[in-house]
């Protein structure tokens, strides 16, 4: 508890600059996953009222993108054949991973221990189904996709042991500290 009071507190002192740079730049990473996961869940679960290619096809209009466009096109035709159930399904599954991301976003931007364990946690269970994927599935965004989490895994397992050994460190420093202050004060120590 007390280590976890010290790096709270360290942080809070004006220890952050450029180790809080990286913890806020994977933050808000993880926000723009949120936004994005909330995007598709709700749109999922609205399509599951309407036929989705038209309302897929609405929403390529409204945002301006070319509607002879093949991936357009390829977009519509899968979706064209997903059961209302399906969308359903999908709308929850965005829901619970954007709460996860969400979860850790807070963690990281708020520079709390918890939060980059957590970010360590689910990062890293991720990496084999990532792995899976690109054997079976290789495509350069899952390539890029795992890439930037080995690295994010990577930076806080880093960081986590670097400040574990600084705190360590501190403890050592305080209790010679304690050791010595009865003898500068002239007072005798058993």
């Amino acid at each position: 508890m007390d280590e976890q009071l010290r790096h709270d507190e360290g942080r809070k002192s004006g220890k952050k600059g450029k180790s809080a740079l990286g913890l806020t730049i994977i933050g808000i990473g993880k926000l723009i996953k949120v936004t994005v996961l909330l995007t598709l869940g709700v749109s999922a679960l609205l399509a599951v009222n309407h036929r989705a290619p038209d309302m897929l096809m609405d929403v390529a209009n409204f945002v301006g993108v070319d509607p002879d466009s093949r991936h357009l096109h390829r977009l519509v035709a899968g979706v064209a054949g997903v059961s209302p159930k399906k969308l359903e399904e999908v709308g929850f599954g965005c829901f619970v991973y954007a709460a996860l991301f969400a979860t850790e976003a807070v963690g990281l931007l708020m520079q709390k221990r918890w939060g980059e364990y957590f970010t360590m946690a689910i990062t890293i269970s991720f990496l084999p189904l990532e792995v899976y994927e690109i054997v079976h599935h290789d495509s350069v965004a899952k390539i890029v996709t795992l890439a930037l989490n080995v690295i994010v895994a990577v930076y806080l397992i880093v960081r986590v042991r670097r400040e574990r050994r600084e705190g360590d460190e501190g403890k050592a420093a305080g209790a010679r500290d304690r050791r010595r202050e009865p003898a500068r004060l002239g007072i005798a120590s058993h």
